[in-house]
């Protein structure tokens, strides 16, 4: 089974928020992401979920 192409591609320069950033395909307003940026801190940096993920950067 191959992987799914991207139905869409966009190319888009971001400003780090206290060298984080958080890309949402589908955000709710009740989630809570601070979970997903604990594992993203304690891991390798990247956490990801069903609708989009946090990356912590080193800059």
């Amino acid at each position: 089974m191959s992987a799914p192409a991207p139905r869409r591609v966009e190319e888009r320069a971001v400003r780090l928020d206290y060298g984080q950033f958080c890309i949402c395909g589908n955000p709710s307003p009740d989630a809570d992401y601070m979970p997903l940026l604990e594992q993203a801190t304690n891991g390798s940096s990247i956490a990801a979920y069903d609708n989009g993920g946090i990356v912590i950067s080193p800059i």
